[in-house]
This record gives structure tokens, sequence and C-alpha cells, in this order.
């Protein structure tokens, strides 16, 4: 009897395993739930600063959801940058797999974005990084003007959300109209002047000339309003460090923009200690800092330029107070507000002091452009922020055979090396660059007002006496 026993309790154990694999699993409710991790592509289009406005806003539009995780767009790119997709067309159903797999996301978000006169239409699909394959009903669009670009971008992320999740999407300023200073093709709009009484949160760091004099604290900051800014930060503080930005008019995050500073004025050895996770903790929201920003936001805390205590919110807008915020914290900020303290030693560069009138016999004109990445080339334009040409004048354009030789203008990487300029130029700051490469500068519509005021003393200008500044490299 007791052989029984034991050969009984052998089987049993030999088919108890079996048993439990076959056992039907919990159901979903009794399971940990786990949330949509959803990326967003760029979207091709005639207009890639608008496809660029598009992507980041539906991005932020789904990061104030609790319903499911997004990742940054920087994310993305750089898989497909190494999987050497970038430019290879629409991806195939491995291609998602892939890219999935790389960046951990369980759904890809692609599209197209078409402008026609003044209609807009976002076309959208849904793609399943298991299968590869399109989720099923996910093909979205929403169109209306182009007046109204962002009231339809967040008409299209409320159809994303309702079909990633099954619940409705609540935005704090689904209520408010379009903002039009958020929408690129009105970034070259005169702003509001400030009422007199207030006081401007941004003019010390405008008389430093970090933050430029039209800027607006809510204003939202574009790519090239972010390299405008760096390029002035670091040379202010001087630093080794080579960090680029493109020079698009799309949206950028404040996780993009504190990454910005952060590599600006620390280098890639600095940044060691943080990417090997010995820096310091992060802030209050800490879920929601990506893991690819980590690193900078501890180097920011490490160094004082964001207190712990205060709430980073990553994927929001930034706008210039949040630049002054951080900018406020700066050695060279203490340095001007409290000079009582003894702060460590800054080297400046020098800056060249603009003619504030025009009475002057000028031998031709400098723009500085090195807070920009200006490409060079032979027939370079100065216009104004309205798009007036200022520099080539129509009517007295050198010939073919002189710009084929010479250029429309000189290169320079010093004012004080601006030889076609002349012994006594004048010289004014670009404020943006413009064009395909971009080759093109544009300067304050004041400024453009001294220099063809000045022209018409001394004709310069028709002398195509022009040098352009331009970071050596």
């Amino acid at each position: 009897m007791r052989k029984l026993f034991a050969l009984l309790g052998s089987l049993g154990l030999l088919i108890l395993p079996g048993a439990l694999r076959a056992a039907p699993r919990a159901p979903a409710g009794e399971t940990k739930h786990t949330l949509p991790t959803v990326a967003i592509s760029d979207f091709p289009g005639d207009d890639k600063s608008l496809s660029a406005f598009v992507s980041e806003t539906l991005l932020t539009d789904l990061g104030h959801s609790d319903r499911l995780q997004t990742l940054e767009r920087t994310e993305f790119r750089q898989a497909l940058s190494d999987l050497d997709m970038r430019d290879s067309g629409p991806l195939t159903p491995g291609q998602v797999r892939h890219v999935g797999d790389l960046i951990h996301a369980s759904h890809l978000v692609v599209g197209s974005l078409m402008v026609h006169d003044d209609l807009v239409v976002i076309n959208v699909r849904v793609l399943d990084t298991a299968s590869g394959l399109n989720v099923p009903g996910s093909s979205l669009n929403a169109s209306g003007p182009r007046k109204g670009l962002l009231s339809v971008t967040h008409k299209l992320a409320h159809q994303l959300h309702r079909k990633l999740t099954g619940e409705d999407l609540v935005l704090e300023d689904d209520a408010l109209g379009p903002a039009p200073s958020q929408i690129p093709e009105y970034r070259d709009r005169e702003p509001a002047p400030l009422v007199p009484e207030e006081l401007d949160p941004l003019e010390n760091s405008k008389r430093l000339g970090l933050i430029p004099s039209t800027a607006r604290p809510n204003g939202p900051l574009a790519e090239n309003d972010l390299a405008g800014f760096l390029g002035r930060l670091a040379r202010q503080i001087p630093t080794d460090s080579a960090f680029r930005l493109a020079q698009s008019v799309g949206p950028v995050s404040r996780m993009q923009a504190l990454t910005g500073i952060v590599k600006t004025l620390l280098s890639a050895a600095d940044l060691t200690s943080f990417r090997s996770g010995r820096g310091a903790g992060m802030t209050v929201d800490a879920a929601q800092i990506p893991t690819w920003g980590q690193p900078y936001l501890a180097a920011a805390l490490d160094q004082g330029w964001w207190d712990a205590s205060a709430p980073f919110r990553p994927r929001e807008t930034a706008t210039w107070a949040f630049i002054q915020h951080i900018v406020g914290r700066l050695p060279l900020h203490r340095e001007i507000s409290a000079p009582r303290e003894q702060p460590r030693p800054i080297v400046v560069r020098p800056r060249v002091i603009e003619a504030p009138i025009v009475n002057e016999n000028y031998t031709g004109l400098v723009v500085d452009a090195r807070d920009f990445d200006l490409k060079r080339d032979h027939s370079p334009r100065v216009i104004d922020e309205d798009g007036n040409e200022v520099y080539p004048d129509p009517k007295h354009c050198p010939s073919p055979d002189y710009v084929e030789q010479h250029g429309m203008a000189s290169y320079a990487t010093s004012e004080y090396d601006s030889n076609r300029a002349g012994a006594h130029p004048l010289v004014v700051r670009a404020i943006a660059t413009a064009g395909p490469g971009p080759f093109d500068v544009v300067i304050s519509n004041e400024d453009a007002r001294r220099v063809l005021e000045a022209n018409r003393r001394t004709r310069f200008l028709w002398k195509w006496s022009v040098t352009l500044v331009v970071v050596d490299r």
C-alpha cells in the first residue's frame, strides 16, 4: 500500500506543472495594466516648419493624458538614424517592428500634412509595433483653415487619444481659440507692447543681449529662437562645447531647451557622471522626465539651475520666462545683478557697439550672424523682419561674372576682418536666418531703416561693400 501511495504522489508531481501551464490566465482586469507607449513621427509635407509644429503639438497634447505614455520625437528620429531608415520612405512592417523594439514603443503614429491655399489637411495612421501593421480603423484625418492650425491639431489629438485608449482627452485650453503667436506663419508679427507701468521680467537679460528686445515672457520658443539664444549665451560664457540646432520654427519643449543650455555650458566629460546615474536626484514629477533627458536635468539640478522641489513639466512648450528663470541662476547674471558678490571670473568676448544714429559716412555694411548657423553662398540676401529686401538693390546689381568671382558679399569670422566693407562699416546684428540653406540673414526693421538711410549718403550697398560675419569652423 505504501508503494502505491508513493507511485501516485510521483505521478502528481509530474502532472501538476503541465496542468498549471494549461490553466487559463487570469482575466485582464486582474493583471497590472500596461499603458500604451506612443511615438510620433515627423510628418512629410511641403512646409517643414508647419509639419514640425503639428508633430510637436500632437506630442504635447497626448502628453497631458494619464492613459498613455509618449516618447520624445528625438528618440524616434535617433532610432531611424541608428537603423539607417531616415530617408527610406514609408516604413515596412519589419522596420516598424525593429523601431518599436529599439525605442520600446507599442504604437507609432505616422502621417502627412497637406496645405492647399488656405486649407490644411492632416492625415495620420497608427501602427502596431508588435505586428508592424496598421491598427484597424486608425486612419484618421482633420482639416480646417490654416489660421486655425492649432485647433485642427487639437481635434486630431482628441481622435488619436480616443482610438488608443477608448477615452476622451481633456486639454486645459480646449475652450480657447488658436493662439496666433504659437503658429509659425504669425511669428514675424510685432508683439504687443508692454504696459508702461509693468516691469519687464526679461529686462536684465535683454540688457545683457541674451534675450531679444522684442521677446515677451509668455512668448513660445521655436528652434531658431533657442539656437540664437544658445549662440549668444556661448559668447557670454566661453565654452568648448559645440551644440547646434536646426533653424526651423517648430516649437521647443522645456526639456529640449534645458538640454541645449546644459550642452552649451557643460562639456561631454562633465556630463559623464550624470549619464552613469551618479548625478543629483530628479524633480517631483520625475516620472514625466524622458530617459534621454534625465542626465541633463540631473546636471542642471546639480549646478543649481533648477530647484528639485519645483515640477519641471518637460513636455510643455518653453517660453522666454522659462529661459529667464534659468538665466537668472547662471553666474553671468549674478555678476550683473549683484556686483557686491564675488562670483567666478567670466571672460566676455568684446561686443560690437552699434551706432545709435546714422550721421556718418559709412564705407560698408557688416552683418554679425554668429548667433546662427548661416551657410555660405554666392548670392546671399539681407532682409528685414517683414521680408523686404534690404540688399541687394534690384536696380543696382553687379554682373553675373562679378557675382561668380566675388559673390554678393564676403564672409569673415570677426567684425574686425571685414575688408570688403571698408575701414568704417556700419555694423548690425542678425536676428534670424532665412532661405533654404539658410543663406539669407534677417535684421530688425529698425536696423534695416538705419542701413538704407546710411546708404543714401555714401551708396555703399551699390558698391556691394557687404560682409557677413559667421561662426569660425
